[in-house]
């Protein structure tokens, strides 16, 4: 549980930043309940390439695109929640 959470953390607290002035947090609380399995797995992406000397560089960059690239991928998915296109 506890390294679940820890590979999370970074996703999780950028997910809410990248959309915070969009959508309201019951929006983005579902939207994140929608792509746990994804946060989950981008956090531990994030995780190995941290661990690469010369890829751990491209980590900070590869989160935020990352990120919004989910966030506006699942908007669609969930538009009764978010009214947002």
């Amino acid at each position: 549980m506890l390294i679940a959470y820890l590979l999370t953390w970074n996703v999780q607290m950028s997910y809410g930043a990248a959309a915070e002035d969009v959508l309201g947090m019951e929006q983005q609380a579902a939207l994140r309940g929608e792509q746990r399995a994804a946060i989950f797995a981008l956090g531990l992406l994030l995780c190995l390439l941290m661990l690469l000397p010369i890829l751990n560089l491209l980590v900070p960059a590869l989160l935020c695109s990352s990120v919004c690239h989910l966030q506006r991928r699942d908007w669609g998915a969930v538009e009764i929640l978010t009214n947002v296109k």
